[in-house]
């Protein structure tokens, strides 16, 4: 089984690193940064642990797809 399967088979965790959600997203960690400080993503897609930001995934991409009344990525987030 190479690196590739193993990935493939892994379960989409619920908790995103600022960087895995920014590449889901399709835009920079500092983009998603500033979404996240500038209230722009939804406040139940955040979570903060310390200094840390983690991001639900599935809040999160409710949020991107338009599911959610806080807007979309398609409904003028800043880009």
């Amino acid at each position: 089984m190479d690196a590739a399967e193993r990935t493939a088979e892994k379960p989409a965790r619920p908790l995103l690193r600022v960087d895995e959600a920014s590449e889901l997203l399709g835009v920079s960690s500092r983009v998603l940064y500033s979404w996240v400080a500038d209230h722009t993503v939804p406040v139940d897609a955040v979570l903060r642990i310390g200094r840390r930001v983690y991001l639900r995934r599935n809040a999160l991409l409710r949020w991107a797809s338009g599911g959610d009344s806080a807007g979309s990525l398609t409904d003028g987030a800043p880009r």
